[in-house]
């Protein structure tokens, strides 16, 4: 997942933000996942991933298959950290 260049339109790219209050739900068919990234997300702009351990948990318990996860969760360092954390502790390779 990335988020788009500057020049580039937002709907043209279909960008999907990953909160469970956003309709990450809907993902729940995805359920072959094995790893996931999230690309170009260094900057700050309104579409940046927020993810919370709320919305970790949720791809945990739906993505079974799931073993990766790359990228930045969440802009706030502290709480990249804690989420980075808890999937480490849990066994999943990370790579932020």
């Amino acid at each position: 997942m990335r988020i788009p260049r500057y020049e580039e339109s937002f709907e043209e790219e279909r960008v999907l933000e990953f909160r469970l209050e956003n309709g990450m739900g809907q993902l729940a068919s995805l359920q072959q996942l094995v790893t996931i990234g999230f690309g170009d997300t260094q900057r700050h702009i309104p579409y940046f991933p927020q993810m919370g351990q709320r919305d970790v948990i949720w791809m945990l318990a739906n993505w079974m298959k799931l073993r990766t996860i790359g990228g930045q969760l969440n802009d706030d360092p502290t709480e990249n950290r804690r989420l980075k954390g808890v999937l480490k502790v849990l066994g999943y390779k990370t790579e932020f």
